[in-house]
């Protein structure tokens, strides 16, 4: 059965394979009006396109304005009918008009921000810088959902935009990069993002953090004396005094340790590090 609902996509008219070819570029599902501003096709047009694919059973509504694919291989089928540069110059269009868009409009819409990254990083390459800051925002609001695989391509593409432009290493990108890294299994790569941030930054309680975690990572590897170097290293960074290695300073360790990270700005951790 399913064959044949893929089958049909090539039933269509030809005005009506554009439409819902660029329609496959934004996704699944797709807003009308987006798709209208993409296309340059006129309303009338996109209705009619959207009413044919939809009495075909190809399209579904899933909201008001918004329509999807009954499956993955339609919106597939749709996509192979498009040259890779349209693709791309589809994608392009669609990341800048979501870039014009009102902030806060974006925010009250998460998914908006997710798929302006994704048109960014699949379109022609343009706007890099603008491409590095979407890209960010996009990794930074997955991973606080816990979508850590998805927070990691974000930010990976964020990376790869800011290299092409030219902007220097951010150490909010680097960290969290490194956290998704280790959720991800891929501690080599968390340690190397890590490490990164160290280099970037200055901010004594973000090292302090950054020296928590890899305590951490190794510790949770069994390597003690390094997981002990790091937490010495984290409270000389907001000037706490270096601990000897014994079961009191362990237990003195572990509490000042939390204490410090939950309560940074606490009159205890600044009357220390005076």
């Amino acid at each position: 059965i399913l064959e044949i609902v893929v089958a049909r996509t090539r039933d269509l008219a030809a005005r009506t394979q554009q439409i819902l070819g660029i329609g496959a570029v934004l996704g699944s599902p797709f807003d009308l009006g987006l798709l209208a501003q993409v296309s340059g096709f006129k309303d009338s047009e996109i209705l009619n396109a959207v009413e044919e694919a939809r009495l075909m059973s190809l399209i579904e509504p899933t909201g008001e304005q918004k329509f999807t694919f009954v499956h993955d291989r339609v919106q597939e089928a749709l996509l192979s009918q498009l040259s890779d540069s349209q693709r791309r110059q589809f994608h392009q269009a669609a990341a800048e008009i979501l870039d014009r868009m009102d902030q806060d409009q974006l925010e009250s819409q998460p998914e908006l921000i997710f798929a302006r990254a994704r048109h960014f990083a699949n379109g022609e390459g343009q706007s890099m810088e603008r491409a590095f800051f979407s890209g960010k925002a996009a990794g930074l609001l997955a991973a606080s959902n816990f979508a850590n695989q998805e927070a990691y391509v974000f930010l990976t593409a964020a990376l790869e935009a800011a290299d092409k432009a030219g902007l220097p290493l951010d150490p909010e990108l680097t960290f969290v990069l490194g956290e998704v890294s280790l959720h991800i299994n891929k501690p080599d790569e968390a340690f190397h993002r890590l490490r990164q941030t160290l280099d970037l930054t200055d901010d004594p309680f973000k090292r302090a953090e950054v020296h928590h975690r890899l305590s951490r990572m190794y510790m949770s590897n069994f390597q003690a004396r390094e997981a002990w170097v790091e937490i010495n290293a984290g409270f000389q960074a907001i000037g706490l005094p270096t601990l000897e290695m014994n079961l009191f300073h362990w237990i003195r360790m572990v509490f000042l340790w939390l204490f410090t990270l939950t309560f940074p700005n606490s009159w205890f951790v600044r009357h220390r590090a005076r």
